[in-house]
């Protein structure tokens, strides 16, 4: 067994240069999760779930990079995305819908838009098996200057209920230096 066989699939830098940098990256997450199932994380389109010679469903996300800006996919992104498929319906059942029938997720610094996506598909795929259906919506944040990043990932995967807002950081920034106890 070769060295590059014990390598997690999920890091970034253990890809080859054109995988790591490609936009539109695909990334396709074993959905459910199973033992032995990696995810997969390439330039080219991951093969239909519907393709006989997989055992396993996934759930594919395309991203858009921008990597002048450093705003890519992330080793921390799959591994939260990794969490969330795993976690969906403790996530969900911890989080109270009180009288609510509306789940809200904020992602604050939402990236190339990974996250949100995955966030997304898992808790509406939770949701369908709750009575009462209840709404899930995902509201994701980025600086005005990738904004359009994030739109563009949410234009190749989905629509449904997925928001995009700019967030202006070095508002809350001064706002802190003005508060804080502190020269």
């Amino acid at each position: 067994m070769s060295v590059s066989d014990h390598r997690p699939s999920w890091r970034r830098n253990f890809l080859p240069t054109y995988t790591r940098f490609a936009s539109p990256l695909h990334v396709a997450f074993p959905f459910p999760p199973q033992p032995g199932k990696r995810v997969i994380i390439g330039p080219d389109p991951i093969p239909d779930a519907d393709d006989a010679s997989r055992e396993a469903t996934f759930l594919n996300v395309q991203a858009i990079q921008r990597l002048d800006t450093v705003n890519c996919l992330w080793d921390a992104c799959t591994v939260l995305c990794g969490y969330m498929i795993a976690h969906a319906n403790q996530i969900f059942d911890r989080c109270s819908l009180g009288s609510r029938n509306r789940f809200t997720v904020v992602e604050i610094g939402s990236g190339c838009g990974v996250l949100g996506m995955v966030a997304e598909e898992c808790l509406q795929s939770h949701a369908r098996t709750r009575s009462g259906t209840p709404e899930v919506v995902v509201v994701m944040t980025e600086i005005e200057s990738e904004i359009d990043v994030l739109k563009q990932t949410v234009s190749l995967n989905k629509e449904g209920s997925v928001f995009i807002c700019s967030a202006p950081w070095n508002l809350h920034v001064h706002l802190f230096r003005s508060n804080a106890p502190f020269g």
